[in-house]
């Protein structure tokens, strides 16, 4: 059958746009006394399906899209390895400009972190190293004025076992309801966010929202043509801002989400 071959996946699940790469020092140390990003232990995403589009799609508007149909679960990217995914679907031929991912608006994120001063986490002791404190979460509404709610503990050693948090992206701001985002990474590819219901209809609030759309341009369109001997590319990902590390006053460690991890489409 003419299925296309995907090697690799990426996710990328944020609110804002991309935050500096974290600074280490000689030691590895993070250096940064406000927001940036750094590498992940492991990230876990709930997938419903990836594909390609001819045009920037909209809100309940897909046509442009057409998908590989790769079964619904759980993706797991980790430092050595990430879950295997099996087209069921071929795409038809055509020119395709963007890369569709929908998967679930709640997210996982296992990281710690090294500093070159104490920081000071939700456990409310301090220390240089921080790591995700296992919080569950949603965005919308988060008060991260009070220390129990920050999502990250500090001490002077890292736990034996990493908690992981579990974010719901149920808006992609904590003030007001907000269901568009754009992202730009660090290459200046720009991806764009929808929230959306079951049926990718506009989310209109919080309570609506079902499905987190993520659309990336390819920095070079695409010709898929109906010999399968021409449809192999590969899906490579840059995992090393993944951890999304947020301050206040400087060496409070308040909050560990998932930061930025970057596709790049490529024909083997």
């Amino acid at each position: 059958m003419k299925y296309l071959y995907i090697l690799l996946l990426i996710v990328y699940c944020s609110s804002s746009q991309a935050a500096p790469v974290c600074t280490l020092n000689s030691s590895g140390e993070v250096t940064n006394t406000s927001d940036c990003n750094l590498d992940a232990e492991k990230y876990v995403v709930y997938l419903y399906n990836i594909g390609l589009c001819r045009q920037l799609p909209s809100y309940g508007d897909l046509g442009s899209c057409s998908f590989w149909d790769t079964p619904e679960g759980d993706f797991v990217i980790t430092p050595t390895a990430q879950s295997g995914l099996i087209p069921t679907s071929e795409l038809p031929a055509g020119t395709y400009g963007w890369v569709i991912a929908i998967f679930s608006p709640t997210v996982k994120i296992t990281a710690t972190a090294s500093f070159n001063s104490a920081r000071n986490g939700a456990n409310g002791s301090a220390g240089e190293k921080c790591w995700t404190n296992g919080s569950i979460v949603n965005l919308y509404q988060l008060d991260t004025s009070v220390n129990t709610n920050w999502t990250a503990d500090c001490g002077a050693s890292l736990p034996s076992a990493t908690p992981q948090n579990i974010y719901t992206y149920d808006s992609f701001s904590r003030h007001s309801f907000v269901n568009t985002g754009t992202v730009t990474h660090p290459s200046g590819t720009q991806e764009t966010l929808y929230l959306t219901k079951s049926d990718y209809s506009q989310a209109l609030s919080s309570s609506d929202v079902e499905r987190l759309v993520s659309i990336t341009p390819i920095s070079t369109p695409i010709q898929i043509s109906n010999f399968p001997v021409d449809n192999k590319f590969t899906l490579n990902f840059d995992r090393s801002t993944g951890a999304h590390w947020n301050f206040n006053n400087s060496l409070n460690v308040y909050e560990v989400r998932l930061g930025s991890v970057e596709a790049t489409f490529t024909r083997q």
